[in-house]
């Protein structure tokens, strides 16, 4: 049950730290840098 349990924990985290990222860099006024990283996503 661990094993299902721990990778969807990684990647929610995963999906905070980009959030959390993202946020950063819009409030440095990088929007620019931005874009590339959605078409990623």
């Amino acid at each position: 049950l661990s094993n299902d349990i721990r990778p969807v924990a990684v990647s929610l985290a995963h999906v905070a730290a980009r959030q959390e990222l993202r946020n950063l860099m819009m409030a440095m006024g990088l929007e620019q840098v931005i874009a590339p990283l959605d078409v990623a996503a």
